[in-house]
């Protein structure tokens, strides 16, 4: 990308001398956190295979797309996003089938209410969140969203987006592509400037940006770089990010509250009402958007 400022990732290998919780307690910013789940069985047994195995008759809620290949303009992507339930095993041997065509992702399965036994193979990250020691721990899992499953295909992406929540994504198996830009380039990432975009998305499409719909991208500093198998990355509230799995991929996330994920729920609810009334208010004058269809 022509005049583009990539900022190196910061990364922290872990030398035992620290928990995780001290780790995230001292952060503001993303890192890739290196040799956190090495005691991980999931490191070593997760492989589609593995899930098409002995996990294939499981359903799943399954994220496809009303087009071929999923599209990664960020207004037809939502537009033809759709959710359905399907079985674990057909709906991996579908992906691995596709090829190019790449119409489905598995996002934020709740798999483990089902198959409770993967929670062996996984440690208890939502336990180790960067709380304060002396929170009590009934307090701790109630700030703590259920981990989610996710498994893509290569070539599949997410548009560029922010989350409300602490993240900490795990890449268990495969690679991915992060792009990440902080809250505070939200003006050059066009933030708002689609009324008919969830107030979460930006119209930008990382895949392939456009110099002369949006310049202001092109130079906006940011981090890019690969998450590789066995890493972990910390995304705090707010931050701006683009994915694209560089191979056939497993993550497991956790989202948590915090006071920062609090202020950053309340800006993203205070701009979705006024979205929301601005539609409406559009839609009296005949001069409304058409809303992108969401999840639930």
């Amino acid at each position: 990308m022509t005049g583009s400022k990539i900022v190196p990732m910061p990364r922290i290998r872990y030398d035992g001398s620290r928990s995780m919780r001290d780790v995230l307690a001292g952060l503001k910013h993303p890192a890739v956190l290196e040799g956190f789940i090495e005691a991980w069985p999931a490191r070593t047994r997760w492989t589609p295979d593995f899930f098409v195995e002995r996990y294939g008759e499981h359903e799943i809620t399954v994220e496809t797309s009303q087009l071929s290949p999923t599209p990664t303009q960020p207004d037809l992507y939502l537009g033809a996003r759709r959710y359905e339930t399907a079985r674990l095993g057909a709906t991996i041997r579908a992906m691995q089938a596709q090829g190019s065509a790449r119409t489905a992702y598995i996002t934020y399965a709740a798999i483990y209410s089902t198959a409770p036994a993967l929670k062996d193979d996984i440690a208890p990250l939502h336990e180790q969140h960067g709380f304060p020691g002396w929170m009590p721990h009934w307090l701790r899992r109630r700030l703590v969203l259920r981990p989610g499953f996710w498994l893509g295909p290569a070539g599949i992406s997410s548009p560029m987006h922010f989350d409300r929540h602490e993240n900490l994504n795990v890449q268990v198996y495969g690679r991915k592509r992060w792009v990440l830009f902080a809250p505070g380039q939200s003006a050059n990432v066009y933030y708002r400037q689609r009324r008919d975009l969830p107030v979460i998305f930006s119209p930008v499409d990382m895949s392939d940006p456009d110099p002369v719909r949006f310049p202001r991208v092109q130079s906006a500093p940011r981090h890019d770089f690969v998450l590789e198998a066995g890493e972990v990355l910390y995304l705090p509230p707010g931050w701006w990010h683009y994915v694209e799995s560089l191979s056939d991929s497993i993550n497991v996330n956790y989202w948590w509250w915090s006071p920062r994920a609090v202020r950053t729920f309340c800006r993203v609810e205070l701009a979705s009402l006024w979205q929301a009334l601005a539609r409406r208010w559009g839609r009296a004058a005949g001069t409304a958007d058409k809303p992108m269809s969401m999840p639930r």
